[in-house]
């Protein structure tokens, strides 16, 4: 792990998400959030979630620095694994703040923290994938870093909501190493436990609400595809994200008993939803 490093900024002086519209506008100067008056957002995750934290190591690697990557938003790349907004984009959007400034980017100054940090890097995964990236257990290091530095306060936390952005990188690698889709399922267990711990610790850090992505149908991304030619879904992928799905939704009923701390934002039916409706890809 690293050594906390202490650093002054520049300066001083769509229908999946509906469910959270409750993380709505007003904030509370008295640092006690009235019920939706959240104003600062911290991301962890992977390219789902990734606004620039990437490092530009060419064009083979870091697709995501290099057109058509962010030219619909925001009109030029930026380390968007999208040419459009990412869902951190459209979470902070609903919240109605900016979207968080990239870790990588926190130096820029002051203004810049004024809603929160992203800290979600493509590529990375719960667990160590393989390519140097955090996982997420770093990345929740960071944060507290950041806290411990005094870059955010007890208040900034109180008034803030996290999400994570799992999209399956650990089953993936597993399943690319071991050449075996069936390999990834031995992983659930673990891969959900080190999910309900890891948001259990941005909680205890001081962070008043968690939001939690499930995972999409991972069969018919490109990664399960491209050996059917594109035209066809892995229905064992699809079976696992399911599996994933389900002990995650119970692993969460654990920790938050009163479903008021953590939100379980489903990406899982929306995804298929689409992906049925094209033909030739079931």
């Amino acid at each position: 792990m690293e050594k906390t490093k202490c650093t002054t900024p520049l300066f001083f002086p769509s229908i999946f998400l509906a469910s959270i519209l409750l993380l709505a506008r007003e904030t509370d100067a008295s640092c006690n959030p009235k019920r939706g008056s959240y104003n600062k957002l911290f991301v962890f995750g992977d390219s789902f979630a990734d606004t620039g934290n990437l490092g530009k190591l060419g064009r083979e690697f870091t697709h995501c620095w290099y057109v058509p990557y962010g030219t619909t938003f925001p009109g030029k790349p930026t380390g968007r694994f999208s040419n459009g907004r990412v869902l951190t984009d459209f979470v902070a959007s609903f919240m109605g703040v900016r979207s968080p400034v990239p870790y990588k980017s926190r130096k820029a100054g002051s203004k810049v923290l004024s809603y929160g940090m992203n800290f979600a890097v493509g590529g990375a995964g719960v667990f160590d994938t393989g390519n140097f990236q955090r996982n997420l257990s770093e990345q929740i290091d960071l944060l507290k870093q950041q806290i411990d530095c005094g870059v955010f306060s007890v208040c900034d936390l109180k008034m803030s909501v996290g999400m994570v952005a799992v999209s399956g990188n650990d089953y993936s690698y597993v399943a690319s190493r071991k050449n075996s889709t069936e390999a990834a399922f031995d992983m659930i267990p673990s891969v959900v436990k080190q999910i309900k711990s890891d948001i259990e610790r941005v909680l205890n850090l001081g962070v008043a609400k968690v939001i939690i992505t499930n995972l999409h149908p991972l069969g018919c991304t490109p990664y399960f595809t491209r050996g059917r030619n594109f035209t066809d879904c892995d229905v064992l992928a699809n079976m696992g994200a399911l599996v994933h799905n389900t002990a995650l939704k119970q692993a969460l009923s654990q920790l938050d008993r009163t479903q008021s701390s953590v939100l379980l934002l489903d990406l899982n039916s929306p995804f298929y939803d689409i992906v049925s409706q094209v033909k030739g890809l079931t």
